[in-house]
C-alpha cells in the first residue's frame, strides 16, 4: 500500500503499550531511497523530547485514526536514542542505534516557492534537526523529507517544476515516487517520477536533476491528491516486473 508523505505528517505514534508523541520528520537513505527513521515530538510524559524511531519498528499504519504502530514499547523508546539541537551530541553508528532496538543493521526501513518569514523559521528549525540527526548517526547519506520538500526539479532539457511531496511504499518503507508539481508551465498538473529517473541531487542548491526530457515528464502518471486519499493500493500494477511508470497509462487523473 502506497502512503504519501504530506498525509504521514499528520499522523501521531504508537507504542505497543502507550501514546509516544507525533510524527516531526522521516529520514531516508539517498542512495537507495528507503526510510531509515521517523522523528518523533514526545508528549508531555517524555518533555516533549524528539526520539528517533526505526521505519522497520512500524508495525501498521492506521490509515483511519491516523497513527503509527511499533513494534516498541514505551520504555525502549524512553531509553532510546533522541536529539536535542540545543545539545552538543557524540556521534554514534546506525549499526549502534540499531542494535539497541533489536534490528538487523542489514535489514532495512522493510530558490523556494513562495515562502515567508514563518516557513523561514520552519526551515531554520528543520535543519537544525537535520544537523543534529546526521550528527546523532554520523552519516551524511541520512536525508530529511522535510528537508527536500520543495526542491526544484530540473529536466534534461528544461524546468520541470518542484517537489511536492513522495509516496512510500509501506513494505519496506521505499520511496516509490516523487510527486512534481508543474504547475509553473503546465498549469494544474502533478505528475509521480520514480527516484530511479533522478540523475543527481545538488543538496547546497537544493535541485533535483531528472534523466528525463520534459516531454517525458508529460507522458508519467498524473496524480489526483483526492483519488489517492480515497483508494491507496490505485496504482499496484505500475510496480508488475519489468515495467515502469512509463509503460503504463496515468491512473491518478485530475477530475
Amino acid at each position: 500500500m502506497l502512503y504519501s508523505l504530506s498525509d504521514l505528517e499528520q499522523y501521531t505514534v504508537n507504542a505497543s503499550d502507550g501514546y509516544i508523541g507525533k510524527v516531526k520528520d522521516f529520514y531516508f537513505d539517498d542512495r537507495t531511497w528507503k526510510l531509515r527513521c521517523v522523528l518523533a515530538e514526545t508528549g508531555i510524559w517524555l518533555k516533549n523530547r524528539k526520539v528517533l524511531l526505526p521505519a522497520s519498528a512500524v508495525k501498521l499504519v492506521n490509515v483511519d485514526d491516523k497513527h503509527l504502530s511499533l513494534d516498541l514499547s514505551m520504555y525502549q523508546v524512553k531509553n532510546g536514542p533522541g536529539i536535542d539541537k540545543q545539545l552538543s551530541l557524540n556521534p554514534q553508528s546506525e549499526i549502534d542505534y540499531l542494535s539497541y532496538y533489536g534490528y538487523s543493521f542489514y535489514r532495512g526501513a522493510t530558490e523556494a516557492h513562495g515562502f515567508d518569514q514563518d516557513a523561514e523559521a520552519k526551515l531554520a528549525d528543520i535543519f537544525a534537526s537535520v544537523d543534529a540527526v546526521r550528527r546523532t548517526y554520523g552519516d551524511r547519506h541520512l536525508r530529511s523529507c522535510r528537508e527536500i520538500i520543495n526542491y526544484d526539479i530540473e529536466g534534461s532539457d528544461n524546468q520541470v517544476g518542484y517537489l511536492q511531496s513522495m509516496l512510500f511504499d509501506e513494505t519496506d518503507w521505499s520511496v516509490r515516487y516523487l510527486v512534481a508539481n508543474t504547475s509553473n508551465w503546465w498549469l494544474g498538473h502533478q505528475v509521480l517520477l520514480e527516484p530511479q529517473s533522478i540523475k543527481d541531487v545538488s543538496w547546497g542548491d537544493a535541485r533535483i536533476y531528472l534523466n528525463m526530457l520534459r516531454s517525458q515528464v508529460q507522458n508519467a502518471p498524473i496524480f489526483d491528491p483526492d483519488t489517492f486519499k480515497n483508494d491507496h493500493e490505485t496504482g499496484e500494477h505500475l510496480h508488475e516486473p519489468g515495467n515502469t511508470v512509463y509503460d503504463k497509462q496515468p491512473i491518478f487523473r485530475l477530475v
